[in-house]
């Protein structure tokens, strides 16, 4: 393959654009020679994910290919073009901030592709384990693609002593019960269904807020969307209450605090598994 730029570098991997044989773009990860098995596993278990969501519908990027050059192992997958949540909102902070039809249509379009997406992952079984403004891409069809399947749950690939896995999430938009945990699949270490909800809100409620932007900026460690707190129904930064409102998304959508108030929750077992999002469809947030 050739390379054609670096995208990404996190910790001990590297995500490129480059050209297989063919002349088919594709995004090559790689983790780097001194790896750890820990790191090694996770890539072998993103291969793993991305083979069991073959055929979801476009929710995640597909498969190209997988393999070791020497101590260097990676994953390619069809490059999809696309601008993260993070970047929309760095680039349209105004334009969401403000009421109009415009802000409306926009965030409505997002909400609804994003949790599409998120579905249909779930639909396989699939839990993420680290959705965040970074992780998604935005299609100029109007789709959402989930990328970077690290930190992903497949019921029948379990860690193992053998093969420890390290959880990688994104603060703000992890769960206060994974926020300390210290790692493994046992309570309060690995992903699940509820975890992934409450960062799929999250993610929302920072697109409305420009909450979880700001405090990205500052951010010490965790990646390049790290941040240092986060966000609960119930605390500081709630959806209700003292937080931060939701501005005229809240006025267009009364029952919307009330959704992601209820994903939010710092209790998993208080969520719903998935997040019911009032309809998204352009119209119903127009103004009458």
């Amino acid at each position: 393959m050739d390379v054609v730029r670096v995208v990404r570098e996190y910790g001990c991997f590297t995500v490129c654009e480059a050209v297989a044989a063919g002349g088919r773009r594709v995004a090559l990860k790689t983790v780097c020679r001194r790896a750890a098995e820990g790191h090694v596993a996770r890539l072998e278990r993103e291969r793993a994910v991305l083979e069991s969501l073959e055929g979801c519908g476009g929710a995640a990027a597909r498969l190209h290919g997988a393999g070791a050059n020497g101590r260097v192992h990676w994953i390619a997958t069809r490059w999809v073009p696309g601008v993260r949540p993070a970047d929309l909102h760095s680039r349209a902070r105004h334009l969401l901030r403000t009421e109009s039809d415009p802000a409306a249509d926009l965030f409505a379009a997002t909400a609804e592709a994003v949790t599409a997406a998120v579905a249909a992952v779930h639909g396989r079984a699939v839990v993420h384990g680290d959705v965040s403004m970074g992780n998604v891409l935005l299609t100029p069809e109007g789709t959402a693609v989930i990328i970077d399947f690290g930190s992903a749950r497949l019921p029948h690939h379990p860690p193992t002593a053998a093969t420890p896995i390290a959880w990688r999430t994104t603060r703000p938009f992890t769960p206060p019960e994974r926020l300390h945990a210290e790692g493994g699949a046992g309570a309060g270490g690995g992903p699940t269904f509820a975890s992934d909800q409450y960062s799929l809100a999250a993610v929302l409620h920072g697109l409305l807020t420009g909450r979880a932007r700001a405090a990205a900026a500052g951010a010490p460690d965790g990646g390049p969307d790290g941040v240092t707190g986060s966000v609960t129904h119930d605390g500081p930064g709630s959806v209700t209450g003292d937080g931060p409102d939701l501005g005229w998304a809240a006025r267009r959508r009364p029952d919307l605090p009330a959704v992601l108030a209820r994903a939010l929750r710092a209790a998993p077992a208080r969520r719903k598994r998935r997040v019911p999002l009032p309809p998204t469809a352009r119209p119903f947030w127009r103004q009458p």
